[in-house]
């Protein structure tokens, strides 16, 4: 893991996860329920952003479109890989499928 130990790895993604839990309470004060659910998306959006790959992309909120124009229910988090072009044939489900990997965005 370029000089990174499976130990000192496992620890990195410990004290992360600890870091988005802290986040996350964080929001738990919020009353309006969309404003909640808002943030920690952006919560899951921004840890994505910072831990993918430079090819993927990750975005908060937004709909899978696919190439005959069937439109997907919104979507917290979307992850595209930038080097694919976005286009499927057909929904995988009428909610956003997790394994959608192209998507477009609002």
């Amino acid at each position: 893991m370029n000089g990174v130990t499976v130990n000192a790895f496992a620890e990195i993604m410990r004290s992360v996860a600890q870091r988005m839990r802290a986040e996350f309470a964080e929001t738990a004060a919020a009353s309006h329920r969309g404003g909640k659910g808002a943030t920690r998306e952006e919560i899951v959006q921004s840890f994505l952003a910072r831990y993918l790959p430079g090819h993927v992309e990750a975005t908060a909120r937004g709909e899978i479109i696919t190439a005959s124009g069937e439109v997907s229910a919104e979507c917290d988090v979307l992850i595209a890989d930038r080097s694919t072009p976005p286009l499927l044939d057909k929904l995988i489900s009428a909610s956003c499928p997790a394994s959608a990997s192209t998507a477009s965005s609002k």
